[in-house]
């Protein structure tokens, strides 16, 4: 697959399918107060999809949904 074709299937894939959220903790043993934790997931049925954007990315880790065990999550956060 070339390289423009993996970046414009991630791309829309992402766009399509994936969520990015921030969580902010108010912490008093960090520098400021509080901590920022920005994650990155995909929710699918097939892992083959998520190894793929695991591969591309060169990041993150893939885990079975909590809860959900016919569905895979592929996360990106500070864990990865």
């Amino acid at each position: 697959m070339s390289e423009d074709y993996t970046k414009g299937y991630v791309s829309g894939f992402i766009d399509a399918d994936g969520s990015f959220s921030v969580s902010i903790k108010v912490q008093r043993d960090v520098r400021y107060g509080v901590r920022i934790d920005p994650v990155f997931s995909v929710t699918q049925r097939n892992r083959e999809v998520l190894e793929f954007l695991r591969r591309a990315l060169g990041c993150g880790r893939i885990i079975k949904k909590p809860g959900q065990e016919n569905l895979w999550l592929y996360i990106v956060d500070r864990g990865a």
